[in-house]
Parts: C-alpha cells; sequence; structure tokens
C-alpha cells in the first residue's frame, strides 16, 4: 500500500489493485495530524522581535499612556486628599499649666553646705555658687529644706536659722535665683503643727513676709491631713 500526500490540500491519495470493489484510480483520505503537534502549532512563544514589533503598535502605546496617565492623576488625588486633611486638622493647642505643675523640683538643705564643724555661717551663700549648675540640670524651683529651726516661733519666722548665714545673704541668695530663671519654695514641714494650730494673723504675716521677699511659696506637708484632725 502507496500512501501519496498532495501538497496544499491536507490529503493522502491511496492507489490499490488488490481491493475486491474497484475504487477507480486512486481514493483520497484525510491526512491525520497528532494533536500534540497541533497545539504546539498553537502555541508557539513569540520571539524577541516579534514581542517588540507586537509592542511598538498603536494599540499597546495608547494602553501604556493611559496607564501611566492614570497612575499619576490616582497619586495626585490621593496627596491632595492627604493635603487636605493635614491643612483642616485642628492644631493641638498646649494647656496653659501653673508653673508648679510644669517645672523641676530640686530639694535642697543648705545645712548640708556648711563647715564640717559647722562653726561658721554662710551656707546660704555657698548655695548660690551652686544655682548655675542646677539650672544646667534643667532645675526651676528650689525646695530650701530646713531654713528655720523647728522650734522657731511663728512671731520669730522672719529670721532664718543664724547658722546658715544672714538675712541680707537669703536675700542675695534669692536675687540670684530670680537672676537664673528659677524660683525659691520654703519648706515648712517641720514648723507644721505650729503653723495649723495657730492659723492666725501671725501665721499669715510670716508667709506674706517671705512672700514679699521674693519667695514663690511653701510646702507644707500633709495640710490635708492635719486640718481633718483639728476639725475632729
Amino acid at each position: 500500500m502507496q500512501l501519496k500526500v498532495e501538497a496544499g490540500s491536507g490529503y493522502g491519495s491511496m492507489i490499490g489493485s488488490g481491493l475486491a470493489v474497484n475504487l477507480g484510480a486512486s481514493e483520497t483520505l484525510p491526512l491525520l495530524i497528532p494533536e500534540d503537534e497541533l497545539e504546539l502549532n498553537y502555541l508557539k512563544p513569540l520571539t524577541r522581535a516579534e514581542l517588540e514589533a507586537a509592542a511598538e503598535g498603536p494599540g499597546w502605546k495608547k494602553f501604556r499612556s493611559r496607564l501611566v496617565l492614570l497612575f499619576w492623576l490616582g497619586w495626585l488625588t490621593i496627596l491632595g486628599i492627604a493635603i487636605t486633611v493635614i491643612v483642616q486638622s485642628p492644631r493641638p493647642v498646649a494647656p496653659h499649666l501653673p508653673w508648679w505643675q510644669k517645672e523641676l523640683f530640686y530639694r535642697l538643705q543648705p545645712v548640708l553646705f556648711m563647715d564640717a564643724d559647722r562653726t561658721e555661717s554662710g551656707a546660704i551663700s555657698r548655695v548660690s555658687e551652686k544655682l548655675p549648675y542646677l539650672k544646667s540640670l534643667g532645675v526651676g524651683v528650689i525646695i530650701l529644706d530646713g531654713l528655720f529651726s523647728p522650734k522657731v516661733s511663728l512671731i520669730n519666722m522672719t529670721q532664718i536659722d543664724p547658722r546658715l548665714g544672714t538675712l541680707p545673704e537669703f536675700h542675695q541668695f534669692i536675687t540670684n535665683s530670680h537672676t537664673a530663671g528659677m524660683r525659691v519654695i520654703l519648706d515648712l514641714c517641720n514648723n507644721k503643727a505650729e503653723i495649723l494650730s495657730n492659723a492666725s494673723d501671725y501665721a499669715q504675716d510670716s508667709l506674706r513676709y517671705w512672700l514679699e521677699q521674693g519667695v514663690s511659696g511653701f510646702e507644707i506637708c500633709n495640710a490635708d491631713t492635719a486640718f481633718t484632725e483639728k476639725v475632729k
């Protein structure tokens, strides 16, 4: 049996003389091609030259241009929304705090600046020499602890402990503190009992006196508890 393939027609001719039925000189039969070969022909990848030629087509150029335009429009829209939100957002306003709520406090005992034998006064003057150092640490308020004797009376509370220095030296200390941008508070915890039990004109006059000298305030420990016990 001989198979004849005719180009272009996709059919083959089979010629045979030993058949029982005479089919004539030839009979045309379809030429079968495997399906995998057909798929390979359909899925054949494009070459680089073919891809470049397709990418340079007018349709793809317009598509890419529109994508780039949409990208920049979207980006500018998001940027505009962000700027609008930032501009229209309310500005945070820091609350105004009094100085006793925002300053750094530093407790200081002038008695620690006395001589070893504690026979010579001038501790207040030595404390004044440390003011620049305290200011460099960020201190805003100095609490003087032990400026008065524990046994001092309200009538004599206008005088500091003579072992620590004189009243003019204390005035100079107040002046230097204000020049350095710091405030001074007097610790009256040791004199709390007499102040609270004798809340009279003497106590008010003594406290007013120190306020007039430049003192910014006073510290009285457990004042609420003491007043409660006094009421009971």
